[in-house]
């Protein structure tokens, strides 16, 4: 409102027919507005709404520097904005909320209110850039942002599609990096990164991909995987600690659960639910936010506890396995008490792709261990011996998901509601759909081995994506000693 408040004040004491009365009421309002701004009890520093506090500060202070109220208020809000910016932003460009489209929102504001000229600040132009340069990383085949934490599924540049004449000003106004200029466009301009594979250590994530659009081939025929490895703050966070997406043969096929919506009011803070993280009240959103709603593991049936210290980035390694380029890797950590969580994924771009978790209670305390995939709506999975099949709506197998450590099946689930909600995804506000889910468990056990490995009808088979060129040599941070 501030921001609205002081264009309004701008624009009509320019216009000669507006009564001083009028423009009195306005020029009260604007200043009562930057006094409120200006208490640090109000700003909401620990979130996005803060930038957005910011804006309306600025925008105070350059429309009516007269004012000294705004002009104080200018000169805070440069202050803030500077310090939000060090503390939400990693090193790497990351926004630390835990969701790329939050990543995304922060900074089209950013550009958006460095091309109003609220500020020509190097720093915060320096911290936009980074922010996009990494934000193209956050972009899945189909140009949809990663769907991790609360991330709707939404397309990062809808006019492209809509009208591609007009579109590439649209994104060039819209964004000033080659590289996600390349990538909103599908490669029809700008120019994409120059490699596969990035860890962002700052962030927390760990992102990799077979090959970036070009503006002739199908950007949607690349494979794509990404895994959230980070906690740095309960802001947005789900209890989804090292959860993984998954995209090839041209089609989601791991899905994360969505966000659902900010509804149902907030939870009594006495209320176990509220002890363990969760803010809204209704069922769908505490089902999206819940562990068993991700590609993760969950413990003894619980939750990942969000009021426990955030440890920040637990990515540890990203690359390709020496000797055979076609093949990526990554792993990450994530402390959950005395259990420790140790991932590493292994994908072979259109053939498979392989999970490996390793869960340890230091304590040597045995827990039951649950590691849970969710397949996209249009696909279902069929139980297949001791693994699964993926199908597609016409029952033709897409991918055969097996385990390799002995581990115990769990489902097919899909669209369960009691005695508590299982196997469903949000697609966009206020909608939650089926979406296959199914898993592996162990018996009450310290230390967790479970491995999966999904094999793509067409690509290879299980024992070959088990025995890959430098399996036994290359460090994915593993140890049980």
């Amino acid at each position: 409102r501030a921001y609205r408040l002081a264009y309004l004040v701008d624009a009509l004491a320019r216009d000669g027919e507006i009564p001083d009365q009028v423009l009195a009421a306005l020029v009260a309002a604007a200043t009562e507005h930057a006094e409120r701004l200006l208490d640090d009890e109000f700003f909401a520093g620990h979130s996005n709404h803060g930038y957005f506090q910011i804006a309306g500060m600025l925008a105070l202070g350059k429309r009516l520097p007269e004012v000294p109220e705004c002009a104080q208020a200018r000169e805070v809000g440069l202050r803030r904005l500077r310090t939000m910016l060090d503390e939400q932003f990693g090193s790497d460009g990351v926004h630390r909320e835990h969701s790329p489209g939050y990543h995304a929102m922060m900074s089209q504001t950013l550009t958006t209110a460095l091309a109003s000229g609220l500020t020509d600040d190097p720093d915060v132009i320096a911290t936009r850039d980074r922010a996009e340069r990494s934000l193209a990383w956050f972009v899945m085949p189909d140009g949809s942002y990663t769907g991790f934490g609360d991330t709707h599924h939404r397309p990062v540049s809808p006019a492209y599609r809509a009208d591609k004449k007009l579109a590439p000003a649209i994104i060039k106004e819209r964004f000033v990096t080659p590289v996600m200029r390349s990538v909103a466009s599908a490669g029809h301009i700008g120019r994409p990164p120059q490699q596969f594979v990035r860890k962002f250590g700052a962030g927390g994530y760990l992102v990799m991909r077979s090959r970036w659009p070009d503006g002739d081939s199908d950007p949607g025929a690349a494979a794509y995987l990404a895994m959230n490895g980070a906690f740095h703050s309960r802001v947005h966070k789900h209890a989804d600690d090292l959860s993984i997406v998954w995209w090839d043969a041209g089609r989601h096929l791991l899905v994360d659960a969505g966000r659902f919506g900010y509804v149902g009011g907030s939870l009594p803070r006495d209320s176990e639910a509220a002890q363990l993280g969760y803010w809204y009240a209704d069922p769908s959103r505490m089902y999206c936010e819940s562990t068993r709603a991700h590609n993760t593991i969950e413990v003894d049936g619980r939750d990942q506890d969000r009021t426990r210290p955030p440890y920040g980035s637990g990515v540890q390694t990203a690359g390709t396995i020496p000797g055979a380029d076609d093949l990526f890797y990554g792993s990450a950590v994530a402390p959950h008490g005395s259990v420790i969580h140790r991932r590493a994924v292994v994908m072979a771009p259109g053939r498979w792709l392989t999970v490996v978790d390793l869960v340890v209670d230091r304590s040597e305390v045995p827990h039951d261990y649950r590691q849970w995939f969710h397949v996209a709506p249009d696909l279902d999975a069929v139980a297949d011996g001791d693994g699964f099949q993926l199908v597609d709506g016409d029952g033709a197998t897409v991918v055969r998901a097996a385990p390799i450590a002995g581990a115990a099946p769990i489902g097919p689930i899909r669209g369960q509601t009691e005695p508590m909600a299982q196997g469903c995804h949000s697609p966009r506000e206020g909608v939650l759909v089926p979406a296959t889910a199914f898993g592996w468990e162990t018996g009450a056990e310290a230390i967790g081995r479970l491995v999966t490995v999904f094999s793509l009808v067409g690509g290879v088979d299980q024992t070959t994506a088990t025995t890959y060129p430098g399996a036994n040599r290359i460090d994915i941070g593993f140890r049980t000693g």
